[in-house]
């Protein structure tokens, strides 16, 4: 868990299999999540499947999964939807 990457924002990151996965935790405004692997910069290409990112990274395709945005409302988790770029 690493508190406070940005204000109001934590994020945990956990291994689910094989797989590498994170959740942001949100008490601010969530526009202010950023994701600097996906910076044109280091990225050489990079493309939308399926809502999903396939980034091309230093020769190497890594698929980056659409994300399951949610909210806690009165103990349900209620989906919310959003949009990536």
């Amino acid at each position: 868990m690493y508190s406070q990457i940005y204000p109001g924002i934590d994020a945990a990151y956990y291994g689910n299999g094989r797989q590498l996965e994170f959740d942001f935790v949100v008490a601010a405004a969530p526009m202010q999540i950023k994701s600097s692997c996906l910076s044109t910069a280091r990225a050489r290409s990079r493309s939308m499947k399926n809502g999903n990112i396939l980034v091309n990274l230093a020769g190497q395709e890594i698929l980056i999964k659409r994300p399951d945005i949610y909210q806690r409302e009165g103990g349900l988790r209620v989906s919310v939807k959003v949009g990536l770029r």
